[in-house]
């Protein structure tokens, strides 16, 4: 099963070389520390490009990432996501979120400072640095775009 891994993995890159808008797509995003190929081509393609989505918002709330309070009368829950989106999208940045709360400063800034004051749950903290991974992913899509303009 691991042999066929970088055989599948050449085949993706070679499909990505060949259309150029995706390869376009796929070195813009590319830029943001701690995404590799696959992460980048799985949420490409299970977003359709992000061609239906008109703010980062849609995005966010599509993958499942948004916030869901769980609240009633003096009752303060936790914190939790939606998970009302789609799983893949989800499952791919789980390790890529994780890996940019490391390596990327925006990112670790925000999942250390901001967020431990808010949050005591680890997870949360996670999940929050997902959804600020898609955001990120799109700043450098919109910013290529209106540059070119």
């Amino acid at each position: 099963m691991r042999s066929c891994f970088p055989e599948i993995e050449q085949e993706i890159q070679e499909k990505v070389s060949s259309d150029a808008e995706l390869s376009r797509k796929v070195t813009q995003i590319q830029e943001v520390k701690g995404l590799g190929l696959l992460t980048i081509v799985t949420v490409l393609c299970e977003t359709n490009g992000f061609l239906l989505f008109s703010n980062i918002r849609q995005v966010v709330s599509y993958a499942g990432l948004d916030v869901k309070l769980s609240q009633s009368g003096h009752y303060q829950g936790r914190i939790r996501i939606s998970k009302q989106g789609n799983t893949r999208i989800r499952g791919c940045l789980y390790m890529p979120a994780l890996s940019a709360v490391r390596s990327n400063e925006p990112i670790r800034n925000l999942h250390l400072s901001h967020l431990r004051e808010k949050s005591k749950y680890q997870n949360e903290r996670h999940y929050c640095s997902h959804a600020k991974t898609v955001d990120i992913d799109i700043c450098f899509m919109e910013k290529r775009r209106a540059l070119r303009s």
